[in-house]
């Protein structure tokens, strides 16, 4: 598996460092489920405490962020396939009380809702297509 190149990896390392870089993480992901927890038990016994829980804090956003607006997104899509006629806004605020969000999320909620509307409204007009009509 290749690693894509970032703009923050591109402007730091140099080719040798990125092959090295790339190199490593497609080690890191063969490795097998033990080998990778000793692998960063090893990392973290090394490193200072304070940066341990940045580390710590880094990988944790990155993993449980992303199952978190799976799971937002997954309500919402359940929320507007049952009651289409709730608007973006609507189920935004909707979501946003259910998961306990900040309001300053707001914004972003909308835009997610309309997203997922449009999804939606996709799924279910799907069947009347030109290609379909056609018949």
């Amino acid at each position: 598996m290749k690693v894509k190149n970032s703009a923050l990896v591109d402007l730091i390392l140099s080719y040798q460092e990125k092959e090295r870089l790339y190199i490593l993480l497609d080690i890191l992901i063969n490795l097998s489920e033990q080998e990778r927890r000793a692998l960063f038990k090893k990392v973290f016994s090394a490193l200072p405490i304070r940066e341990r829980k940045k580390l710590s804090t880094l990988l944790t956003g990155l993993t449980i962020s992303n199952a978190r607006w799976s799971r937002i997104n997954n309500w919402m899509e359940k929320t507007l396939t049952n009651n289409f006629s709730l608007t973006p806004y609507r189920v935004a605020m909707i979501g946003m009380n259910y998961f306990r969000m900040n309001r300053k999320m707001k914004p972003f909620m909308i835009a997610l809702a309309r997203k997922v509307k449009a999804r939606v409204r996709y799924r279910l007009n799907g069947s009347n297509t030109k290609a379909d009509t056609s018949k």
